[in-house]
């Protein structure tokens, strides 16, 4: 089953029937990108060539993308696990 739910913020691609099969899409921030920049900054002082910058920064785009998808992922999770516990026990106020 394929399908797309999302807006501007972010676009969760559907692509079977369990948490493995999602893709998500997620916009950043203005303030995502000023912190990208001072890093970049940072990195561009450092004393190293640029395959080693290259390296360095393909290591960090690949664990903000581990990140943000081990994030999604989790509170879709919880908020699976909190729907079935209320199925199960009403809604308690």
């Amino acid at each position: 089953m394929n399908r797309k739910v999302g807006n501007k913020e972010a676009l969760i691609l559907f692509q079977g029937d369990n948490l493995a099969d999602v893709k998500v899409d997620i916009s950043r921030t203005a303030e995502f990108y000023a912190v990208a920049q001072r890093l970049s900054e940072y990195i561009h002082s450092l004393p190293i060539d640029k395959a080693q910058n290259d390296e360095l920064v393909a290591l960090m785009v690949d664990q903000v993308k581990v990140a943000e998808l081990g994030g999604f992922l989790f509170g879709l999770q919880l908020g699976m696990d909190l729907k079935a516990a209320i199925g199960r026990e009403g809604v308690r106020q």
